[in-house]
């Protein structure tokens, strides 16, 4: 993610370290963690009138029909070369990382790994928190990831914060395919992770004018994944208040119409932070 000289923070830790707790503060900071404080109030509102970000409660669990087969159910090892470095990178990490203290871990795409760690730490650095979002991601890549991940063995988070399915919209899937890839990820994790508690952030907005063809896939994508929630697996759905009062995504909260800003950013942990204490216990 491309931000500002003034919000780059050096990172100077090992990997062991540098996802958890140990970041230096940008001259940002004070100014970042008193918005945050001002605007808590202001979503906490929008959402109890509104229900935005909100985590849904259905009964029924989002599992393929048994035979169902889509492109998106299907892992496959992307040949993205930013992808595989990205993965080369962390997946050297994680081998020589003492994973016995992690108890969040979050899954994702590039959304998910370009959390700035100054946000990051405010959020999950008392939570032990892993971050292991890849740039490119996509349901298909990441159902080729998990079983390389040490899920299960030497990685047991209590919680996983899954947000995934926005890249597969680049390869012209309908909402019921996207759809069926994330829950076929669901699947995954829930064998390796039987009682580990899953947070699923359903697609963010794309495009800044609500007019923009992908936002019609996108909610209709989300609807279906609302049916993934089940004991176990919460649905948030933090899209709409990324929007303005018109609907439209501004360059303020997603620099290029998806990838969140420092702004963005801060109001997406903010709209999730009621489930994430509900899940995490604290």
């Amino acid at each position: 993610m491309s931000m500002s000289n003034r919000h780059r923070t050096v990172n100077t830790q090992p990997f062991s370290d540098r996802h958890w707790t140990l970041y230096h503060r940008t001259e940002d900071w004070d100014f970042g963690m008193t918005f945050i404080r001002n605007t808590i109030s202001a979503l906490a509102v929008c959402t109890a009138i509104f229900g935005f970000g909100c985590a849904q409660t259905a009964s029924a669990a989002c599992i393929n029909p048994p035979g169902f087969m889509s492109v998106e159910t299907q892992p496959v090892q992307l040949q993205d070369p930013n992808w595989q470095a990205k993965l080369n990178e962390l997946e050297a990490s994680v081998a020589v990382a003492d994973l016995s203290r992690v108890r969040t871990v979050f899954i994702g795409d590039s959304i998910t790994e370009a959390w700035p760690p100054e946000l990051f730490q405010h959020f999950y650095g008392t939570r032990a928190a892993l971050n292991l979002g890849v740039r490119g991601d996509n349901t298909q890549g990441l159902l080729w990831r998990i079983p390389r991940m040490p899920l299960g063995t030497r990685l047991k988070p209590q919680t996983v914060v899954l947000l995934i399915g926005t890249n597969d919209l680049w390869t012209g899937a309908v909402p019921s395919n996207i759809a069926a890839g994330v829950s076929e990820v669901l699947v995954a994790l829930r064998q390796r992770l039987p009682t580990a508690k899953i947070l699923l952030i359903e697609l963010l907005p794309r495009g800044v004018e609500p007019s923009d063809p992908l936002r019609a896939i996108i909610t209709a994508t989300n609807k279906l994944l609302d049916a993934c929630a089940a004991p176990g697996i919460e649905v948030v759905n933090p899209g709409p208040l990324l929007l303005d009062g018109r609907g439209f995504l501004t360059n303020d909260v997603a620099y290029d119409g998806l990838h969140p800003s420092w702004l963005g950013y801060s109001m997406l942990g903010t709209a999730i932070e009621p489930t994430m204490k509900r899940l995490i216990g604290d």
